[in-house]
């Protein structure tokens, strides 16, 4: 593919996601007026417009192992990230992946400000005070619909980018499959092989004790976050899947 069919991709993707935040916008201003959904609603009125965006290997890893950072992207998929960054009003990413990757958070490639940073901890700390839960294991893991909220509430942020690390893609995922959280996610996949450390973990939900009103029942169908109407867009050598979830 030659250059002016990347940059061609490039804007194909930035204005998919400028049409998915304007009708997420357009939804928010109907749900002041009315909505034939309430519950959908509130929760829609609580959260910022979220994208969920990462770059992993072939086989599914995000770096060789914990706390080493590796490089998967390649320059033209890393400026995609950057464009994407100035789209939204923060960026959140887990500590642990601050520490590992020490990421600038910046957008060289792209004109624009980030009005905040926002990092929180997904093994307990609670960087923005929000609270957490303890989960199946008994370990403590941030509230990240709670962490969420809080953005949107008292920092007054209308859309966050999810970048990682993996504790955070997987909490925000699992939430998903419990109630909408995620409204965009944009995946780099790079055509390498690397069997390390995995983007995704444990997101089965059984659908009948994701419903706080009903009996879990261990036979009830397994839900799964599935992308909605994906596109798949070439980055010179990496693929960009992208989609509603």
């Amino acid at each position: 593919m030659d250059a002016p069919m990347q940059h061609e991709a490039l804007e194909r993707i930035t204005r998919q996601l400028q049409q998915d935040m304007r009708a997420w916008g357009a939804g928010q201003q109907r749900e002041d007026h009315d909505s034939a959904d309430l519950n959908v609603s509130a929760v829609n009125q609580k959260l910022p417009f979220v994208t969920l965006t990462f770059a992993q290997s072939i086989d599914g890893s995000i770096s060789a192992m914990r706390g080493v950072p590796t490089l998967l992207s390649g320059a033209l998929s890393m400026k995609m990230t950057h464009m994407l960054r100035t789209m939204h009003d923060a960026i959140l990413v887990g500590v642990g992946t601050i520490i590992a990757d020490n990421p600038s958070l910046n957008a060289r490639f792209a004109e624009g400000l980030l009005k905040r940073k926002q990092a929180l901890e997904a093994s307990g700390a609670r960087v923005i005070g929000c609270r957490t839960i303890r989960d199946a294991s008994g370990l403590a893991r941030v509230d990240i619909r709670h962490g969420l909220e809080l953005l949107r509430a008292e920092a007054g942020l209308r859309s966050v980018m999810v970048e990682g690390g993996a504790s955070i893609l997987t909490a925000c995922l699992r939430e998903s499959a419990r109630s909408h959280l995620v409204d965009t996610v944009v995946i780099t996949i790079a055509p390498t092989f690397i069997g390390g450390l995995r983007a995704i973990d444990g997101l089965a939900v059984n659908q009948a004790a994701a419903a706080p009103t009903t009996t879990a029942n261990a036979n009830a169908p397994v839900c799964f976050p599935r992308l909605q109407q994906p596109q798949y867009h070439p980055l010179e050598e990496d693929l960009v899947v992208m989609g509603r979830l």
